[in-house]
């Protein structure tokens, strides 16, 4: 009989997350963002905790916000709603030291920008309707 309470626990701590695998999410509310301005992203980035930022609404991009962005200390920044990107936002956001950068959105980059996303130090970028082109 215990090890069938043990077992019912076990199984709920894996259906809710609860067994020390658990996968930081962004707030409620993040996922929805569509616009930022640099003081909101400051925000964001020193209140998250998780590894991943996913913020796949966004569709602009300042540069200020890009700076911002790059500051992020998880592992993932994913921005996958951004149809385009300036060399500049492209620059401040290749400062990121994470492992992967999400633009999967960006249909079209200028040399500029892809020259500027050159130097960035992850494992990669992510943009993969660009690279079907």
């Amino acid at each position: 009989m215990k090890s069938l309470i043990w077992l019912s626990f076990f199984a709920i701590g894996l259906f809710y997350g609860t067994t020390g695998n658990t996968v930081h999410r962004a707030p409620l509310g993040i996922g929805g963002i569509r616009k930022l301005d640099a003081r909101r992203a400051r925000r964001l980035v020193a209140e998250f905790t998780g590894d991943e930022l996913v913020l796949d609404r966004l569709t602009s991009l300042s540069v200020d916000a890009a700076r911002v962005l790059a500051e992020f200390k998880g592992r993932s920044l994913s921005l996958d709603g951004l149809k385009s990107i300036s060399p500049e936002a492209a620059r401040a956001l290749a400062a990121f030291e994470g492992k992967s950068l999400h633009l999967n959105g960006l249909s079209v980059i200028s040399p500029a920008t892809a020259q500027a996303l050159r130097s960035f130090k992850g494992d990669g970028i992510w943009a993969c309707r660009v690279l079907r082109g």
